[in-house]
């Protein structure tokens, strides 16, 4: 077989998404990119103090929650693969080499993308209980029904649409804590 038929078998291998997947994952990847640069840009112009303990946690959360966010909107792709095979993939990749990258994150995305997006849900959590005055009740209602809808999912979470609502729902919500805390000069 020479290079070229190697080439081609591989990337008959990989599976191609739908357009309208390609289109989600552009739009998405340039939102959170640009809520991380608005996060950036609110550090910038406010300087956190010791006795600001509430502000300084919110902040450190949004960053958190901005980066599960980021990694997860890389990881989104619809495989075959449940949860539960990755997630022991993961664990052997643990064991032989005590290492994991994005490369393997990639290769195991049915479950980091699950994990980055329960991460970034459990953080909003932590500041909306710390500060639920910061979006009002329903839409604080609405986020614990996707939140335990994400954590209620047994099979894998990639097949359907689910996924895709629940990461941009927490993205609106980070935005309007962002939104907020620049509003209020918090």
């Amino acid at each position: 077989m020479d290079n070229q038929s190697v080439v081609s078998a591989e990337l008959q291998k990989i599976k191609v998404m739908d357009i309208k997947d390609y289109r989600w994952l552009l739009r998405n990847r340039n939102l959170i990119q640009q809520l991380i640069l608005k996060l950036f840009n609110y550090q910038n112009e406010n300087e956190f103090e010791k006795k600001e303990r509430i502000k300084s946690n919110v902040y450190l959360s949004l960053v958190g929650i901005v980066f599960c966010l980021w990694r997860a909107v890389f990881l989104y792709q619809a495989t075959s693969k449940t949860k539960f095979e990755r997630a022991k993939e993961l664990l052997i990749q643990l064991i032989e080499t005590n290492a994991v990258n994005f490369s393997d994150e990639k290769k195991m995305q049915d479950w980091t993308f699950r994990y980055y997006l329960n991460n970034a849900y459990f953080r909003i959590e932590l500041i909306l209980k710390k500060r639920p005055n910061i979006i009002n009740k329903i839409k604080r209602d609405n986020f614990k029904e996707l939140k335990n809808e994400l954590l209620s999912i047994d099979e894998d979470i990639h097949n359907d649409e689910k996924c895709k609502v629940i990461w941009e729902e927490a993205y609106k919500i980070t935005k309007e804590i962002l939104t907020f805390l620049e509003k209020n000069n918090i």
